[in-house]
């Protein structure tokens, strides 16, 4: 999804607050954090926890976020693929997830403004949370 199609796309979500991250800054994250995930995970050098979310309802998600230490904040939302983003609040990405993420064809990150944790939510609805 290119910027103009983000935009569009976070246009059309009423009521939504978010601010479009700098290109130049989403890009070059995208691409570390995509060279990155398959070190971690595959060498577990970092811990991780992982929940398979294709046949669980959004509630059951943001109770595993919330047991693993996630809080409302400020968030950047990555589109991995497209190296694109926003900064919006947690509970936002949450509560428009349907609108924001497209299982099967998005592969996305959330990073908190606190560094505490990244989440990758990859297109097979499986979200890796990574401290």
């Amino acid at each position: 999804m290119d910027r103009l199609t983000m935009n569009s796309r976070l246009n059309s979500i009423s009521g939504l607050d978010f601010k479009i991250l700098p290109e130049g800054d989403t890009r070059g994250r995208c691409a570390v954090i995509g060279k990155a995930l398959a070190t971690w995970i595959g060498k577990a050098e970092r811990p991780f926890t992982q929940l398979d979310a294709r046949d669980i309802d959004l509630p059951d998600i943001r109770a595993w976020l919330t047991a693993n230490g996630a809080v409302d904040e400020k968030v950047d939302l990555l589109w991995l693929a497209d190296g694109t983003g926003a900064e919006l609040q947690l509970s936002d990405v949450l509560d428009r997830w349907e609108d924001l993420y497209y299982p099967g064809a998005d592969d996305i990150a959330i990073e908190p403004h606190s560094h505490s944790y990244l989440l990758i939510v990859d297109h097979e609805e499986r979200l890796t949370l990574l401290r």
